[in-house]
């Protein structure tokens, strides 16, 4: 339960994650929208990414049974691996048992062994500060496997003659539909994000050293005394992995701050990867666009072929480029423009980041002389805004190893 808010308010949270679950209507509408509703105007999905993907893998497996089939049939006489096989009452000619086990095996132990490759390239190229999350790869990997088996077992029966093909068509296309739903859901997820790309934490640079501090925050907008420590890299860790989970026992606002092109919008679009890749309902947006809907309260644009969480349902909220916007009304007289601010956000939506809400994230960009003035302003901005506690806030700073 979140800590501070009573039972009934959590309720709502539950059940505005409960309305935001993606039924198998909701799958069957989009993979109806990817196969038959594409057009050159239509924004390009991850699902039909994913399926586009699979289909090829099945179409690599049927195509390298054949390949194995004629490099075979340039070396041995065909009456050494042809031989009459029957189905029913149908006698057919087609390749002997032996070499129909080397149509399978082979093939798959070629896709295997690239799948291999593709597996240890990435772990290599993992940047280290965060954990690679080695079951989802083995995930991939296994269901890549599955479809590459899919057409293996195709094309094998291909050569057999079209009665086997009939016969095992129809099993292999249900485990073949079963095994797409939780990826096409997974999938379904991460696009209504409306991030512009897909960052894991595991692939942010390994060159920039992320330092985190929860008392600094109220320290810096005078709520707090001075911290004592700075927390260490594994307790960042521990803390940002219960965030992505969602299991931070209360309800927290991040603010990430950072010198302009040190990572803080890739480590923003990280973070709304991972609660997506959980998930959890996530909206990524500007900190422009975010203005914009708030004075409004209505859902934003959708794209053809293409529907975004509503963001006034979302468990967590991503707003970046922050600086854009913020930075000229703070130029010249900083508490007019945050009663300007607060001004602009309707008290419903206030009341629905307070309490209707998980947590916020925030992409900060701070000037290269190290003013954190900015920095507090934002701060102070945040909490007069949304009526947020400092206790809930929590900064994680981007810099680099020099």
């Amino acid at each position: 339960m979140i800590e501070g808010h009573s039972s009934p308010e959590v309720a709502e949270i539950k059940q505005a994650s409960a309305e935001h679950q993606i039924t198998m209507r909701n799958i069957f509408d989009q993979v109806f929208s990817d196969l038959f509703g594409k057009d050159v105007r239509s924004t390009p999905t991850y699902s039909y990414t994913w399926m586009a993907d699979q289909l090829g893998h099945i179409a690599l497996g049927w195509i390298t049974v054949y390949g194995v089939y004629m490099a075979q049939a340039l070396v041995w006489d065909t009456e050494l691996y042809l031989e009459t096989m029957t189905l029913g009452d149908r006698a057919t000619v087609g390749p002997s048992r032996q070499f129909l086990l080397l149509y399978v095996v082979l093939p798959f132990a070629v896709w295997a062994g690239k799948e291999l490759l593709d597996y240890r390239a990435a772990v290599r190229e993992a940047q280290g500060f965060f954990p690679f999350d080695h079951a989802d790869l083995q995930s991939n990997v296994r269901i890549a496997l599955l479809y590459f088996t899919i057409g293996i077992l195709i094309g094998a029966a291909a050569l057999l003659g079209p009665g086997w093909t009939a016969a095992i068509l129809p099993a292999l296309a249900l485990v073949g539909v079963t095994a797409a739903v939780p990826w096409v859901t997974q999938k379904m997820t991460l696009q209504q994000m409306a991030v512009p790309y897909l960052l894991r934490l595991a692939d942010f640079p390994g060159r920039t050293l992320v330092v985190a501090g929860e008392k600094s925050v109220a320290h810096k907008i005078g709520m707090a005394a001075a911290p004592a420590t700075t927390p260490t890299a594994d307790q960042l860790r521990a803390y940002i992995n219960d965030f992505i989970h969602l299991k931070m026992g209360k309800r927290r606002h991040m603010v990430i701050t950072a010198e302009g092109g040190r990572g803080n919008s890739q480590l923003a679009v990280a973070l709304a990867t991972e609660l997506g890749y959980n998930g959890h309902v996530v909206r990524y947006m500007s900190f422009s666009q975010f203005l914009d809907l708030t004075v409004l309260d209505t859902p934003d644009f959708q794209p053809i072929g293409l529907e975004y969480w509503d963001w006034r349902r979302a468990q967590v909220i991503v707003v970046d480029e922050i600086d854009v916007v913020f930075r000229p009304w703070l130029a010249e007289d900083p508490r007019t423009a945050l009663a300007a601010l607060r001004r602009k956000i309707p008290a419903a939506v206030r009341e629905r980041i307070k309490i209707g809400m998980w947590g916020t994230v925030w992409a900060l960009t701070l000037p290269p002389d190290r003013d954190d003035s900015r920095e507090r302003r934002f701060l102070d901005a945040l909490v007069a805004a949304f009526d947020v506690t400092a206790d809930e806030l929590f900064e994680v700073r981007i810099r680099t190893d020099a």
